[in-house]
């Protein structure tokens, strides 16, 4: 019987793989060997609006996750309401599967929280929050599942620590990724990525001269490389737990780039 290993990478962007792609082997070779396409997001193309798409195969009008976020207040915003399933409509693709009588085995999807029942283990994490979810809630202990809450805040005056913080939660994330594959049975693992939208959303005016608040040259001056490459080690490593007969899907739901800078009131105009 096939499997299915999905690994889904928010804000793994076309540009910049094309970009780094001397770097990351492992996403390479998969463009190289298999089926590659750049496809558009859906509108408005923030994470919610478009993980969900990709979970229902629903646009956002009919599966229920249709709100717009002000960029100039999407943060402080993200911090402070937290955001969970309660309006999701539709079926995902891994209820789906298990009505099919496939295991499962969900981790931290995006607008995920909290998990319910499915035919495997699901696990998801709050937003604004430090809870995690597990289901079956037995194997919260088995899968010793903590410290696995996402980095709150902005960059601030610390970046460093920002981006260790980044680092640290996807090595425990691959970590718990691995026991899961080798402990739980599975015909389809998806498994999702934030650290890379997060990590870009903070540092591409370190990273992009072209950015009119470039700072010159600076410790992060390739933070957002060096976090492209430690998803493709990700994916490297998950990919060593599958064999031929796994097919393997790496999704985006956007892609990423320098905010607008060229701005305007429509009401003073």
């Amino acid at each position: 019987m096939s499997k299915l290993l999905f690994i889904g990478i928010d804000a793994l962007d076309a540009i910049q793989l094309d970009r780094f792609a001397a770097d990351l082997p492992h996403l390479s070779r998969l463009r190289a060997e298999g089926f590659y396409a750049r496809m558009e997001s859906v509108w408005p193309p923030d994470s919610e609006t478009a993980w969900a798409t990709i979970y229902t195969g629903w646009n956002p009008a009919r599966h229920g996750i249709v709100e717009f976020v002000d960029p100039l207040q999407k943060s402080a915003t993200y911090m402070m309401r937290e955001r969970d399933n309660e309006v999701f409509r539709g079926a995902t693709f891994w209820d789906i599967a298990g009505a099919h009588q496939r295991q499962v085995a969900v981790l931290f999807p995006h607008v995920g929280y909290p998990s319910w029942p499915v035919n495997g283990v699901m696990i998801t994490r709050a937003n604004v929050g430090d809870e995690v979810s597990v289901t079956p809630a037995h194997l919260r202990d088995d899968l010793r599942v903590q410290d696995f809450q996402g980095v709150k805040g902005l960059v601030g005056r610390a970046p460093q620590d920002f981006l260790d913080a980044n680092r640290a939660l996807v090595e425990r994330q691959l970590a718990l990724n691995l026991d899961v594959m080798r402990r739980q049975p599975w015909d389809l693992f998806f498994t999702y990525w934030s650290a890379l939208d997060l990590v870009q959303h903070q540092f591409w005016a370190y990273c992009d001269p072209q950015d009119p608040t470039y700072p010159g040259e600076t410790p992060y001056r390739h933070a957002i490389r060096d976090f492209y490459i430690l998803h493709d080690q990700v994916v490297g490593r998950l990919l060593e737990q599958v064999d031929d007969d796994t097919t393997v899907i790496v999704m985006s739901d956007h892609g990423h780039g320098m905010r607008p800078v060229k701005l305007f009131n429509i009401n003073r105009l």
